[in-house]
């Protein structure tokens, strides 16, 4: 109970007390009753100002504390803002070596799936392409690297699979399957070295990219 609900009370319990007695009371409670209502207005001003009080004081420690934070952010922001330029100066440096190193993968990779090119010209783009696949294990990200090492392991298949088909005779009860899994591998080979393409596309920039990368080759 509030002390303006227990001077009302007090007052209230004074007036019934007056009326009993007698007419002269009338007067009295009158004043009883203005009195009260003069002391139930400063005690409620009292506590208006009490809880204004209360309420500037918390948002002033509130205003405080909101800029001691900006302080010490704005103090970490200063202390590492040298370390931070380095670390985006080298993010950057690392994405344009594997750009640089992905235009080299894309374009000397396809000897993996040539083989209508003279013995020299093979040699020549068989060194360009470990080249730029030593280079790209260095800097290439891990799905880019991954999908390369898979295509040269499916690579690696394939060649021991034609060499097994050209030294089997074509009546051969073998012949058949042999025949249809250098056929698979050329397959698979094909479907790794797109995503190789589109993975590298992916890690240029283009993350959502969906774009299927087309095999084109000229009689």
């Amino acid at each position: 109970m509030t002390w303006s609900q227990q001077v009302s009370s007090v007052l209230s319990l004074a007036s019934a007390v007056l009326v009993s007695i007698g007419g002269a009371g009338a007067i009295l409670i009158m004043l009883s009753s203005w009195l009260g209502k003069v002391w139930a207005a400063r005690i409620l001003e009292r506590e208006r100002a009490e809880l204004n009080k209360s309420i500037e004081s918390t948002r002033a420690e509130l205003t405080s504390s909101i800029e001691r934070e900006k302080a010490t952010m704005a103090a970490f922001h200063e202390a590492h803002k040298i370390e931070l330029q380095e670390m985006s100066s080298k993010r950057l440096d690392a994405l344009n070596r594997r750009r640089d190193v992905y235009a080299r993968l894309a374009t000397t990779m396809r000897i993996l799936l040539r083989a209508d090119m003279s013995n020299e010209q093979q040699g020549t783009d068989k060194r360009a392409f470990l080249a730029a696949y030593d280079e790209g294990y260095l800097w290439a990200a891990e799905p880019v690297a991954t999908s390369v090492r898979e295509l040269i392991l499916t690579m690696e298949k394939k060649a021991s699979a034609d060499k097994a088909l050209k030294l089997m005779p074509a009546n051969a009860p073998e012949y058949v399957r042999a025949q249809a899994e250098v056929k698979s591998l050329d397959a698979a080979a094909r479907e790794l070295y797109q995503r190789c393409l589109l993975e590298m596309r992916k890690d240029c920039g283009f993350p959502d990219s969906a774009a299927e990368h087309r095999i084109v080759s000229f009689a």
